[in-house]
């Protein structure tokens, strides 16, 4: 078996955002790249911020 071609998919990159107060998660992509998803990473936490939140704790994950 020639592990190079194989035929399951490849995981995306995920951004996923939570906040403390609200309390909510975001999960943001998929993205193609883990810097893909790092660049974008701040622009979405720059877009939270009206909700003037009291922690933010953003993650790249690959699922």
């Amino acid at each position: 078996m020639n592990t190079l071609f194989s035929s399951q998919p490849t995981s995306a990159w995920w951004v996923e955002v939570s906040l403390f107060i609200p309390q909510q998660t975001y999960h943001l992509g998929p993205f193609n790249s883990r810097e893909e998803a790092k660049l974008s990473r701040g622009t979405h936490v720059k877009d939270l911020l009206h909700q003037a939140p009291r922690d933010i704790v953003a993650l790249i994950k690959q699922h």
